[in-house]
């Protein structure tokens, strides 16, 4: 029987094989990240709350602090907060009237739900009209009318309600003799009559028209009008429906290396997220890694295929939402990060933005201290030697080189 000899030298590799795929079968993979965050000390103090053009649906909340941090083993995340979804009560501050005389008109804006003006419906087309609605600011949702009111019921008079801001009329009661109970009566989601939309110049031109009609003579019917008002829902933060270059953006240093990550809308519900680095204290910035994802979903982590750069927007409703950018420590490295202390923390929203570090078409929204900027250390160092697996390896090479001087460059 002939026996095959196996060579110290295919010996020796067939161990470095071994060792080296034990160890990368211990190295754990990251397909997916999300690190949580908490709040940053001292990100609350600046007063600069309030972008232009951004409105506020792109406003950082200043009711707590704006900015957070968070890691996880291999990788740091920053989180911007954004305000909740926005509920305004907006109330009229005038009328007019064309017939018939209304008693104390203002009772029906005055706040003051327990008192009402009223009028009779003894005119052959009567109009009272409740207008001037106050305004504020973001992009509105819908709009919501209320209108506390109670009514006589008659045989003949009839009383209707309809609106306008401006355009095509909308009814909201067909002219009736029936009697209303005295409730808040209200009209959900009115639709905006000209173009679908509501703006705050449609608001602030919205009229409210009470109408009233004699047939025949006059037997005694009244409309009480105890309030009238709107609830205008904005919201804060909607992750599938930004306005194109909406920009969100966190600089930091670490070292002797500034580095600043954003993400810019391209879309409703896609965008890029970029990194930027350069030396410590000014210059150009360098471009790094971009990440684009072209359909975006509130709450979803996303991650690069390199895994280096990551994000989660999440919508605010009745809580506030969030802008999370992640980026990975080693990458950091390999760009000249080696300490473990973050400092210089920045954080700013932009209607506007070009994609570029610092970029906008408005001031800076954000909620860094005042002044010196804000500071955290990492729970663990940056490493100083980016690619963890090959110095993991170091020790399987020195053991393969012994082993082959041990036996001798010429074995076959």
């Amino acid at each position: 029987m002939q026996v095959r000899r196996v060579s110290a030298r295919k010996a020796s590799a067939a161990f470095l094989t071994v060792l080296v795929l034990a160890l990368l079968s211990s190295i754990q993979i990251a397909y997916a990240w999300n690190p949580t965050a908490s709040d940053l000390t001292g990100t609350s103090s600046s007063t600069d709350n309030s972008v232009a053009d951004a409105l506020r649906r792109f406003d950082i909340d200043h009711t707590t602090a704006g900015i957070q941090t968070g890691e996880d083993t291999d990788s740091l995340a920053f989180l911007i907060k954004l305000q909740a979804s926005q509920l305004l009560q907006s109330s009229p501050t005038a009328d007019s009237s064309k017939a018939p005389i209304v008693t104390n008109p203002t009772f029906a804006y005055n706040s003051n739900p327990d008192d009402a003006a009223t009028f009779p419906t003894s005119s052959n087309n009567g109009l009272w009209t409740i207008t001037s609605f106050e305004t504020g600011s973001g992009t509105i949702v819908s709009v919501d009318l209320y209108v506390r009111a109670s009514a006589t019921g008659d045989t003949d008079d009839t009383y209707g309600l309809t609106y306008t801001t401006g355009g095509t009329e909308t009814t909201l009661w067909a002219p009736s003799t029936a009697a209303l109970p005295l409730l808040d009566h209200s009209f959900l989601s009115l639709v905006e009559p000209n173009d679908g939309t509501w703006s705050w110049t449609d608001v602030d031109t919205l009229l409210i028209n009470w109408l009233s009609n004699k047939v025949g003579g006059y037997t005694g019917a009244i409309v009480s009008v105890y309030e009238v008002w709107l609830i205008v829902k904005g919201y804060g933060f909607d992750a599938t429906a930004m306005t194109a270059n909406d920009q969100y953006e966190i600089d930091f240093t670490i070292g002797e290396e500034d580095f600043a990550m954003l993400f810019q809308a391209t879309g409703a519900a896609a965008g890029t997220m970029k990194l930027f680095y350069r030396a410590t204290g000014g210059g150009a910035w360098s471009n790094g890694e971009t990440y684009v994802v072209g359909s975006i979903t509130s709450g979803t982590a996303y991650q690069s295929v390199s895994t280096n750069l990551g994000f989660t927007l999440t919508s605010s409703t009745a809580t506030v939402g969030s802008a999370k950018l992640v980026v990975k420590k080693t990458y950091l490295a390999t760009l000249g990060a080696t300490a473990n202390a973050v400092s210089g923390i920045f954080a700013a929203n932009f209607a506007g933005g070009t994609g570029e570090a610092g970029s906008g078409g408005a001031t800076p929204n954000d909620l860094s201290p005042s002044s010196g900027g804000a500071s955290w250390t990492l729970s663990e160092a940056i490493p100083d030697f980016p690619h963890g697996t090959l110095v993991l390896m170091a020790p399987v090479i020195s053991a393969y080189l012994v082993l082959r001087k041990r036996n001798g460059a010429g074995d076959t």
